[in-house]
C-alpha cells in the first residue's frame, strides 16, 4: 500500500488478511532539496556552515550531499566552495528564490531520490 501524505489521516490500520502472518515495514521516500547538506529538509545557515567547514577542511560532507551542496553550478561537484555557501545564505535571507543549479524555486525537488526505513519488518 502506498500512501502519498501520511498527514491526511491521523491513523492507518493494516490487516494481515486471511492468510495469517505477514511482515510489514514502514518506509519513507523523499527527494533531496538542492542546498540541504544537513539532511533536515531545510535550506538554511546550518547548511552554509557545513559547506564552509568543508571548504576549510574542518569537516567532510557525505558524498551524496556534495551534489546537493553544489548550488552555484560550478560544474565540479568535488569543488564545493564558499560561493555555494553564499548562495544558501542569500536564499535563507530571502534575497533569491532559486540557485543557479536549479531550474526553479528551491522548493522544487532536485530529483535525487532517497529512502529511509522507519522500522524493521514486524509480524502481526
Amino acid at each position: 500500500m502506498l500512501i502519498a501524505d501520511l498527514e491526511a489521516q491521523s491513523e492507518y490500520r493494516f490487516s494481515s488478511g486471511p492468510i495469517g502472518l505477514r511482515n510489514f515495514r514502514l518506509r519513507a521516500e523523499y527527494e533531496n532539496l538542492a542546498g540541504d547538506v544537513s539532511g533536515d529538509r531545510l535550506v538554511n545557515e546550518e547548511d552554509a556552515t557545513q559547506i564552509l567547514n568543508h571548504a576549510l577542511g574542518l569537516e567532510s560532507i557525505a558524498d551524496f550531499a556534495l551534489e546537493l551542496a553544489d548550488v552555484s553550478l560550478n560544474g565540479e561537484v568535488t569543488r564545493v566552495s564558499p560561493y555555494d555557501a553564499s548562495w544558501i545564505l542569500r536564499y535563507d535571507s530571502d534575497l533569491v528564490e532559486s540557485f543557479p543549479a536549479s531550474s526553479g524555486p528551491v522548493d522544487d525537488l532536485s530529483g535525487i531520490g532517497r529512502s529511509v526505513h522507519l522500522s524493521e519488518p514486524t509480524s502481526n
